[in-house]
């Protein structure tokens, strides 16, 4: 494609980490004056003084925030999750873990439930279902995604009715993926063990998606499996995990057009699995700093967002597909 990436919000305002989209606006975590804030843009744009939803915790680094039905929920601390109306307005505390522990920055949405993975004191790690539909429902640990031990690292996604968990073990091997089918409560385990990080893993309707980025050559490398399938374990030699989004079978993630610019790209599940896709270039940018480290990544049946350290005109990208 010939596309060119849309401004959403300005370099101006700083880098972004994570945000969600409607249709009407975008809600992206900005750092101002030293603090992360949420806030509201109403589309096409950010301008300079956008609305400001409510605080952000420190110890997200500018992480955690999701959509779910007609409220969005965000982080103010490592053990808080916040809510409020899509216009900005009524933002207050939606539950808090008194016994402290540490809710991962990375929350995602499905079926009016609000998913993501928490460590508790002891850092033992699992994932959680919160029922957004009543002010009065508490987080519910979903089956078979606890840890034994301490969980490190942890990530998490949610499409099509299952929701895909992860952890990584203190001084062992990383775990398999565990993919939970919410209507039977049904848990398959996929292999490909993998250093995963929270942006790394991702659920399409039928399959699961990782990228990997090497350094030597530097390089991103996409695995894929199908749900029925064994998940290939990508080689240690691979440096971190990257951003990657779904849509359907279709998944995004970094790559580069034929002049070496820096570019979103995609591949569909079947040649992904197959290890045969040739990733499909999304967009051109204007310069090689625009798309360049993408930091969070969403895409629906419209468009492709791409959140980036703020290096070229802008620092939340939308590109039309």
């Amino acid at each position: 494609m010939d596309a060119r990436p849309e401004v959403l919000v300005p370099s101006s305002l700083g880098n972004v980490r994570d945000f969600a989209v409607t249709q009407d606006a975008i809600y992206p975590i900005l750092n101002i004056a030293g603090r992360f804030k949420l806030v509201r843009c109403p589309l096409p744009a950010c301008g300079a003084q956008p609305q400001v939803i409510g605080d952000v915790g420190t110890s997200t680094f500018g992480r955690g925030v999701e959509i779910v039905g007609d409220h969005i929920y965000w982080l103010a601390s490592k053990t808080q999750l916040m809510e409020a109306n899509l216009d900005g307005s009524n933002p207050h505390e939606r539950f808090a873990f008194v016994d402290g522990g540490e809710i991962e920055a990375h929350l995602r949405g499905m079926d009016g439930i609000l998913y993501f993975m928490r460590r508790d004191p002891q850092f033992l790690a699992r994932g959680f279902a919160l029922d957004t539909a009543s002010e009065t429902s508490s987080p519910v640990p979903l089956p078979g995604t606890a840890t034994t031990s301490f969980g490190v690292f942890t990530a998490i996604d949610a499409r099509n009715g299952r929701v895909a968990t992860w952890a990584e073990i203190q001084g062992a091997e990383p775990e398999p993926i565990n993919v939970l089918d919410v209507a039977t409560q049904q848990t398959i385990v996929r292999g490909g063990a993998a250093q995963l990080s929270t942006a790394g893993l991702v659920l399409g309707d039928s399959g699961l998606f990782y990228v990997a980025e090497f350094l030597s050559p530097s390089h991103d490398e996409l695995f894929a499996c199908t749900l029925d399938a064994e998940c290939p374990r990508p080689p240690s030699v691979a440096n971190t995990f990257v951003a990657a989004a779904a849509d359907g079978d279709r998944v995004f993630f970094s790559g580069r057009t034929a002049d070496n610019l820096a570019t979103i790209v995609t591949c569909d599940l079947a040649s992904a699995a197959a290890g045969t896709c040739t990733p499909a270039i999304t967009a051109v940018p204007d310069t090689q700093l625009d798309l360049l480290n993408v930091r969070a990544l969403r895409a629906d049946a419209s468009a492709i967002y791409a959140a980036t350290d703020a290096q070229g005109a802008g620092s939340l990208w939308k590109i039309a597909r």
